[in-house]
């Protein structure tokens, strides 16, 4: 594991994204995907985006009228996002969670799509994160699901052909997959956190396998809550 988070994401943000993803048009067409679960947006509502990117998820908000901050610890995403959306200094940091200082009870919406995996204590992190909301807020997580049906069925296939191979915790490069999670995850995480499980679903997203497979396999994930990433929703207790 690196030692220095830059390690991770210190590369040109032209060489970790497509070109395509740079089209800051497609963001203003799109509707924002947590819109119907914010609930009420009121004058001085406050959102965090946690590894914010290029801050395509803070304009949106900022769309919705909503005083989106942002928080991202690479150095050459930051450089990018101030480059393409205009979005102020003081409103997208470049820090990590653990570094990051914001009052308690300070955001209504928080974003952690895509971030506990790559975190070395993401248990810490959560803690601190659920420190920032307010009592009435939402925190949402998105993290690699641990009971994926694909990851599980390409794992028994290792065993049958006598190799101790797994297909845990990939991607095995930058950024690396510190961690997977289940819904006990969380369930027994709120014993040490400070909040409350408002819902869980599953992704199923891609098998990674012969198009033949596709339409059983993602059947049978979508029935059995075994899709590839895990979605949570968060409230403060």
């Amino acid at each position: 594991m690196p030692e220095n988070i830059q390690d991770h994401y210190g590369m040109p943000a032209d060489d970790y994204w497509q070109k395509e993803y740079f089209s800051l048009a497609k963001v203003k067409e799109q509707p924002y995907q947590f819109t119907d679960k914010l609930g009420k947006i009121y004058p001085g509502y406050r959102s965090l985006d946690i590894g914010a990117g290029i801050g395509k998820h803070m304009l949106q908000m900022q769309d919705l009228g909503i005083d989106a901050y942002g928080i991202e610890p690479s150095k050459t995403f930051i450089k990018k996002a101030f480059e393409l959306t205009g979005i102020k200094e003081d409103r997208l940091l470049c820090t990590t969670i653990e570094d990051a200082e914001f009052a308690n009870d300070f955001f209504d919406f928080i974003n952690l799509g895509a971030v506990l995996e790559h975190l070395p204590k993401p248990s810490v992190a959560l803690a601190k994160t659920v420190q920032w909301l307010k009592p009435s807020g939402k925190i949402y997580i998105e993290v690699p699901h641990a009971n994926w049906f694909v990851g599980r069925l390409i794992n028994a296939s290792y065993k049958v052909r006598g190799l101790d191979y797994v297909t845990n915790l990939s991607p095995q490069h930058p950024p690396y997959h510190l961690f997977e999670f289940t819904k006990k995850s969380f369930e027994l995480n709120t014993r040490i956190n400070n909040y409350r499980i408002l819902s869980i679903s599953y992704f199923v997203c891609k098998t990674f396998l012969p198009p033949i497979f596709d339409y059983s396999l993602k059947s049978l994930m979508k029935k059995t809550n075994t899709g590839m990433e895990l979605s949570v929703w968060l409230g403060k207790s």
